[in-house]
């Protein structure tokens, strides 16, 4: 559809972060025409480029978009992007609020928070619980954009690769998976068993 710009927002973790992409799979395979763009932070930046379907990576600061001030000016800076969307991941009254100000007519996001009245569409979920999977809660804030969303899927580019000398020191094949173990606290950890 041209004319619509959707914003993701995932301001937090490395891994949260990844486990939002399928989100972008699902939004661009519905809507090939539309813009999307990434709101994260800047430790992200490098990640967010390498995946298909994003067209442009905002900068999140926190210590730039600090306090009244700061939230006023993520506010100005995403009024320029016109964006006719907006999806927060990662529910913060400190995202919420400059989504509001900036005008984005269709913000999405929990139910469960105080501050939900700032969002036009919100969903109940309970993550802190584990009962699904990150990556379809993720997908399922999209169903105001995507009725049925598609189970997780992740589309990394084809210039995503492993740098030859590093492979070769390594020893590591052409075909390879990284597993990043723990968790930051925001919920349970897998044992070791479960991780194996």
């Amino acid at each position: 559809m041209k004319g619509l710009h959707i914003l993701l927002v995932r301001t937090d973790r490395i891994g949260d972060t990844v486990l939002t992409l399928p989100a972008v799979t699902a939004l661009r395979a519905r809507f090939p025409e539309a813009t999307l763009s990434f709101l994260a932070r800047t430790y992200t930046h490098s990640l967010l480029r390498h995946y298909q379907g994003i067209d442009q990576i905002l900068t999140y600061d926190p210590e730039r978009h600090r306090g009244w001030k700061g939230m006023k000016q993520l506010a100005s800076e995403l009024k320029a992007q016109q964006i006719t969307a907006a999806v927060l991941f990662h529910p913060r009254p400190e995202l919420a609020l400059p989504l509001k100000w900036a005008g984005i007519p269709q913000r999405i996001g929990s139910a469960d928070r105080w501050y939900r009245f700032l969002f036009t569409d919100t969903f109940r979920q309970h993550r802190s619980q584990c009962a699904r999977h990150e990556a379809d809660y993720n997908l399922e804030l999209l169903k105001p954009l995507l009725p049925e969303p598609e189970p997780a899927q992740f589309a990394f580019a084809e210039n995503l690769r492993v740098p030859g000398a590093l492979r070769a020191r390594e020893n590591l094949p052409v075909r390879y998976a990284v597993l990043h173990p723990g968790s930051g606290g925001s919920a349970p950890n897998l044992s070791k068993h479960q991780y194996r």
